[in-house]
């Protein structure tokens, strides 16, 4: 009796590919901090490749945005990858990890903001890219940044942060 409740219990367990043993993916992450943001009119959805996910939001005619969560093969390619992407932008701390943050004013049209902000976190760059006219509407990056924070720290998908 053991024998056949082992044997079925391996069956199972392989037939789930022990994914209760593997993280979750960073569409996981991003499909959640979608849903708490909760300010989104039309999502496209979260898009997924092996390493990264992504989704692009409009919430009206005058301002969209896209999150995007890439995991690089180590922690250094990752720092790499920010630090260039970042270029002179001073760092702030967010959570204990490194992030920065840019804002413009679009050309051609003073009303329109562009604003980036991006951190990193052990092998993972996460960043928030929004687009809007501030005198209809005005985007929070931060809340999206913690929004696919507290689904990471959740799912154990993320380092501790280190910065002071």
């Amino acid at each position: 009796m053991k024998k056949v409740f082992a044997l079925s219990l391996l069956v199972i367990l392989t037939a789930c590919k022990f994914s209760f043993l593997q993280p979750p993916s960073a569409e996981t992450i991003l499909d959640e901090a979608l849903q708490a943001t909760g300010s989104c009119r039309s999502a496209l959805g979260v898009e997924s490749a092996q390493d990264a996910a992504s989704f692009s939001c409009s919430s009206s005619a005058d301002a969209g945005y896209t999150v995007s969560m890439t995991r690089y093969p180590d922690q250094a390619a990752a720092q790499t990858q920010f630090e260039t992407e970042r270029g002179e932008t001073p760092l702030t701390c967010f959570h204990g990890y490194d992030q920065y943050e840019i804002l413009a004013s679009g050309t051609g049209n003073i009303y329109i903001v562009n604003e980036q902000l991006s951190w990193q976190a052990g092998e993972w760059v996460i960043a928030i890219t929004a687009g809007y006219d501030y005198r209809f509407f005005h985007y929070n990056s931060i809340d999206f940044s913690e929004a696919v924070y507290s689904s990471a720290v959740k799912h154990d998908l993320i380092p501790a942060g280190t910065c002071p």
